[in-house]
């Protein structure tokens, strides 16, 4: 005689689906009828709206919450219809709960219920509290929203401030440029009309037509530089071979005047703007032969050699990238270390202006130009034995990351 099972198995469906809810986080509910009376429940959905499962089960829905009606009735009534499953995501809710209202968001799944026969007499509701999930997400895109409004703010500042820039650059090539010229002219006119009759009147003159050149010459220089993030421009292929020859060709009397050498060969070719590209190499160029002791010639040596991958990362560039790093060696008076960094700031000279000639920005425009072509420079040197300027240019662009006066 067979012992009798251990094991009581449950032939009533709705008794296997009782059992298999009651353990389940989300709520559920299985609604009958018209009048949606609520057959099953679980204990997730009766906490949900505020009740316990003896108090609710066969009640119609709607009697037990008649303010959520409006919001659900017409959902449910289509998938007990139709026979169309439904979801709904983010749905809000608003509930009372011992007369206290809480509104959140529901995840729901909406499901055809068929009784034995395999005919709908209902609906299963199945329902995730998303509630928290939503009002992070919420607060979130608001607060995405509020930098967005910022950075917009800070983006028409930006263009205000450009837009005063230029304003500025254009009183500055007009109007100041003007008395600086006319000082020039009615001085030479001066200098013309006393001859030599007074050295020194005729001294004084002479410092103030220095003076005068040099504010005029600054003006210039400043403008140029002001003048190198106003506007975006197509970059184009550039032979720096090219722009380096055409540079020692306006440079060629002084070239020829100190004896001076200049040794350059197999520059590459690279995406740039070309006129930022001969401001670059004019003012290295002019920086070599100008710092250089009158009692020896000049002798200027441009190579090339290309970046390795490991160079790349050490120097944070871009890896996708393929970098040229330009040297600009020469045997000029040279500079200590410590003073690396401050010769390509604006206005920084490091010799008065009574030794050398200059204004203390050219080294400023290129580094502002390296900038605007997505590279570095730096110079490594030691006093009085010349100086080499480090460019590390990509040979690929991107036409809108370029700037150009």
């Amino acid at each position: 005689m067979e012992k009798p099972s251990s094991v009581k198995y449950l032939n009533d469906p709705e008794d296997q689906i009782r059992k298999l809810i009651d353990n389940i986080s989300s709520g559920i509910v299985v609604l009958k009828g018209e009048s949606l009376k609520i057959a099953i429940v679980n204990d997730a959905y009766a906490k949900l709206i505020g009740h316990n499962t003896e108090d609710i089960l066969n009640k119609p829905l709607f009697d037990v919450i008649p303010k959520a009606e409006p919001l659900f009735r017409h959902i449910i009534e289509n998938v007990r219809i139709s026979g169309k499953s439904d979801y709904q995501n983010d749905h809000p809710y608003c509930v009372y709960k011992k007369s206290i209202k809480t509104e959140g968001y529901l995840d729901l799944a909406y499901h055809p219920y068929k009784d034995a026969s395999g005919q709908i007499s209902g609906v299963i509701v199945l329902c995730h509290d998303v509630t928290q999930q939503v009002r992070t997400r919420k607060n979130s895109e608001h607060i995405a929203a509020m930098r967005s409004r910022q950075l917009d703010t800070a983006h028409q500042e930006l263009l205000r401030y450009n837009n005063e820039l230029e304003q500025l650059a254009h009183i500055t090539s007009h109007d100041f440029q003007e008395p600086a010229r006319k000082i020039t002219v009615f001085i030479d006119l001066l200098e013309r009309s006393l001859g030599n009759s007074n050295e020194q009147c005729r001294t004084y003159i002479e410092k103030i037509k220095k003076s005068s050149l040099r504010t005029l010459s600054l003006i210039r220089d400043v403008l140029s530089y002001s003048q190198l993030s106003m506007r975006v421009d197509k970059i184009s292929t550039v032979d720096l071979q090219q722009v380096i020859e055409h540079n020692m060709s306006e440079y060629s009397q002084f070239i020829q005047e100190r004896n001076a050498k200049i040794l350059c060969v197999d520059m590459p070719v690279i995406d740039a703007v070309p006129s930022q590209m001969h401001q670059l190499f004019g003012h290295l160029i002019s920086n070599a032969l100008k710092f250089t002791s009158t009692e020896i010639a000049p002798l200027i040596n441009i190579s090339c050699y290309p970046l390795t991958k490991d160079e790349i990362r050490h120097n944070n560039l871009d890896i996708n990238n393929r970098y040229h790093h330009i040297q600009v060696k020469d045997n000029g008076i040279g500079f200590h270390e410590e003073s690396a960094d401050r010769i390509f700031k604006i206005c920084q000279r490091l010799h008065s202006k009574d030794e050398y000639d200059g204004t203390g920005v050219g080294l400023a425009i290129c580094k502002k130009i390296i900038a605007n072509h997505n590279g570095k420079i730096f110079a490594s040197s030691r006093h009085g034995h010349g100086t080499t300027v480090h460019l590390l240019i990509p040979k690929r662009q991107n036409a809108e990351s370029v700037t150009t006066p």
